[in-house]
């Protein structure tokens, strides 16, 4: 349809020019007009006609542009992220480039219709005697209402041409050094003469669009925007070696406090909130103009990153961080309600799905969880085997205490037990299938009995945290035995191959 209301804007277009250059030819011939002129009242009756067309066109463009850079925008920018994490969503559609070829069509209906808006403007401002004067000025009235409106659909428009296509990292430590991207969308002829530096800043995510109250230091955090070789559609400023150095969000120690070492349970806990509390970065072009059209603003924000200082929050912060994720895989509201919410529960089939895309994304795998994985997971979340009709929130996710093991959330014995297998040694146990990891005692017994030639295999500890455990048989004495289990800081000093198993050291 855009492409339609291109065409006609064009010829409309065409056609005023074509009509005024007549009538001027016509004048300047006669050196006066004569009302008696066979063209006399064709150009009188040819302007309503136009400024109708343009009316009828914004009439279709308003809702469409609200909706394209709404919900079309949202559902665009959920669906790249959902390909960055390996998921493909389903109930969309629409490909990416029908997204961009609409947002790109959209900006060249716009300026189609400013330049017959003004096209018709300054063929009424001329003084060509065959414009009756007794409605002249009314239709310069709606002319000069139509070039504004059309001038803040431009701006809207334009003020949503960046978009974040790297993210930073989730979740960021202090410090760490990061790289972020982001692309100006093709926006027909507005953007030609853009502003090509991007500055970033770091913002609070409940004060997005607001003044951030909180101050950062954040390293490397401006870019140029440049052609991309391959496509030159693709307009990209690439961010090396960012670093957030500080976000001065928190309450100072006393200097007491500070001389002797000791942080109180109040400053702990407002440490912990800072943890809790997610932050974006807020990417701007400045004082980019198209014609009349100045100071235009274009910006664009990360997706909430949780930031924290000491690795002792490591753990919160990406559980955070992947609840996070279980939201946009849900398609639920992005608040901070959502976070912290006992009522706010996702399907256990959706959460394991989510959870096997996070381990395999975190561990740089192809081997992925198992279905006997998920289920024993699943038992030790809930302290029985799960259903479809089971619930997880964030609260019972990594709040909650386990069952069987005191002071232990779910979060705390999978981020260490991932943890665990992460470690170089452990990884590759784990790429080579020796590592069946998330099953029981019972269970290591079955599977070692069910092959004819099995000797050993490692499972996640069910006492020990971060700890796994090796289940070795012995043919001399004809039984299973489990290993005391160990962790990833026993491997520093046991070396797996000097562990007391013959089959083990063979194939290590």
């Amino acid at each position: 349809m855009e492409v339609l209301w291109s065409v006609s804007l064009s010829s409309a277009t065409e056609s005023c020019n074509a009509a005024a250059t007549a009538h001027q030819i016509v004048y300047d011939a006669n050196q006066q007009w004569l009302c008696s002129c066979s063209q006399d009242n064709l150009l009188t009756c040819r302007i309503p006609e136009w400024l109708q067309q343009l009316d009828s066109c914004l009439q279709y463009t308003e809702p469409e542009l609200d909706k394209l850079l709404t919900t079309d925008m949202t559902a665009w920018k959920r669906q790249l992220l959902l390909e960055k994490m390996g998921f493909f969503d389903q109930q969309n559609n629409v490909s990416v480039n029908d997204f961009e070829n609409a947002y790109n069509d959209m900006a060249t209906v716009s300026a189609k219709a400013l330049e017959l808006a003004t096209t018709v403007q300054a063929l009424l401002r001329s003084e060509l005697p065959c414009i009756n004067p007794d409605w002249k000025t009314e239709a310069l009235n709606k002319c000069q209402h139509i070039i504004q409106f059309i001038h803040g659909q431009i701006r809207k428009q334009l003020s949503k041409a960046l978009v974040v296509i790297e993210q930073p990292p989730n979740p960021l430590k202090q410090a760490k050094i990061f790289d972020t991207s982001v692309r100006l969308l093709s926006c027909g002829p507005f953007l030609e003469n853009a502003n090509n530096n991007v500055e970033v800043h770091v913002e609070s995510f409940e004060n997005a669009n607001k003044v951030c109250e909180s101050e950062s230091r954040l390293e490397n955090n401006t870019a140029l925007l440049t052609v991309e070789e391959n496509d030159s559609r693709k307009i990209i400023a690439h961010f090396s070696k960012m670093k957030i150095t500080s976000i001065e969000d928190r309450k100072k120690k006393k200097n007491w406090q500070r001389r002797a070492g000791r942080i109180s349970k109040k400053n702990e806990a407002i440490k912990k909130k800072v943890v809790e509390k997610s932050f974006v970065l807020r990417y701007a072009i400045s004082n980019s103009s198209y014609g009349d059209i100045e100071n235009i603003e274009i910006q664009t924000y990360s997706e909430p990153f949780f930031y924290y200082l000491h690795a002792n929050q490591e753990c919160l912060a990406t559980a955070l961080a992947f609840w996070k994720s279980v939201l946009l895989l849900a398609d639920a509201p992005g608040n901070s309600d959502a976070y912290d919410t006992e009522d706010f529960h996702v399907s256990w089939p959706l959460f394991e799905i989510a959870l096997s895309s996070f381990f395999k994304g975190t561990l740089g795998t192809d081997r992925c969880l198992l279905p006997v994985h998920l289920k024993n997971i699943g038992r030790t979340l809930f302290g029985h085997f799960p259903s479809t009709e089971d619930k997880v929130s964030f609260s019972i996710m990594a709040k909650q205490e386990l069952p069987k093991m005191k002071k232990t959330t779910f979060w705390d014995w999978f981020y260490k037990a991932m943890h665990l297998i992460k470690t170089k040694p452990v990884l590759n146990v784990w790429n080579n299938g020796w590592f069946f990891g998330f099953i029981s005692r019972s269970e290591a017994k079955d599977i070692l009995c069910s092959y004819p030639d099995s000797s050993f295999l490692f499972r996640i500890s069910e006492t020990r945290l971060g700890a796994m455990s090796l289940v070795a048989w012995k043919p001399q004495k004809d039984k299973i035995e489990h290993l005391d289990p160990f962790n990833a800081e026993d491997l520093l000093k046991i070396p797996l191959k000097t562990i007391d198993c013959q089959e083990m050291q063979s194939v290590m």
